[in-house]
Formats: C-alpha cells, structure tokens, sequence
C-alpha cells in the first residue's frame, strides 16, 4: 500500500491505483482490515501488479521506449 501518486495511476491504472493508495490514515486502516480478511482479492491485485510490471517496467520495455527516440535524437545532430 501507498500513498496517492499521479506516477502510481499513470504506471498502473486508475483501477489498481485505487487499490493500494490512501489519503488518510482511517483509509490505509480500512484497506490493511480488507487486505488481511480478504486473500484472494490481495492475491488478484498482486497478480495484476506482477503482470504489468513483467510487461511494461522491465529494462527491455524500457529500452523500447527510449532507445528509439535516442537514436533518431543523435541522427539529428549529425545533420
């Protein structure tokens, strides 16, 4: 669980998000009583949050994403 973060809703999805942020105390009380008393539900969001992460914050999908606008970055300069 975590504090509300753009980054967290941005990476993960306004659903799963939700899921594991608080606002408050009472709220990260709330969810740690769910979390505890509710096993498949905590292991379906830490599946979800596993398989995003697998797919889109590796060094590879990293590299996908930054390596072509690198290159065509360092092309420009030779001109």
């Amino acid at each position: 669980l975590t504090t509300r973060k753009t980054d967290i809703a941005t990476a993960f999805g306004q659903g799963l998000s939700d899921a594991i942020s608080y606002s408050n105390a009472g709220e990260l009380a709330a969810k740690i009583e769910r979390y505890l008393s509710h096993e498949s539900e905590r292991r379906n969001i830490a599946r979800e949050l596993r398989d995003i992460i697998q797919r889109d914050h590796t060094a590879a999908a990293l590299f996908a994403r930054t390596l072509p606008e690198a290159i065509e970055r360092l092309r420009g300069r030779k001109r």
